[in-house]
C-alpha cells in the first residue's frame, strides 16, 4: 500500500479511468464484461486490505458483481 501512496499521481487516474469504464460497460449492456472487471477490481481491493478494515465492506460489491 505504500507503494501505491507514493505514486498516488500514477495510481489515481488508473483507478478513475478504470470505475469510469466499468460503469460506461454496464451502462451500454456490456453487463458481462462490466460485472467481471468490476468483481477482480473489487477481489484485489477486498485481498489488500485484509486485516484492516471490516470483512464485508468489499465483500458485499463483490458478491452483487459477481451474481450479475
Amino acid at each position: 500500500m505504500a507503494l501505491m501512496a507514493n505514486h498516488a499521481n500514477v495510481a489515481g487516474p488508473i483507478q478513475g479511468v478504470t470505475e469510469i469504464t466499468l460503469g460506461v460497460l454496464l451502462l451500454i449492456g456490456l453487463l458481462p464484461a462490466g460485472s467481471t472487471r468490476g468483481f477482480l477490481v473489487s477481489e484485489h481491493a477486498w485481498i489488500a486490505e485484509w486485516g484492516t478494515a471490516w470483512i464485508w465492506e468489499l465483500l458485499t460489491p463483490m458478491i452483487v458483481s459477481l451474481a450479475l
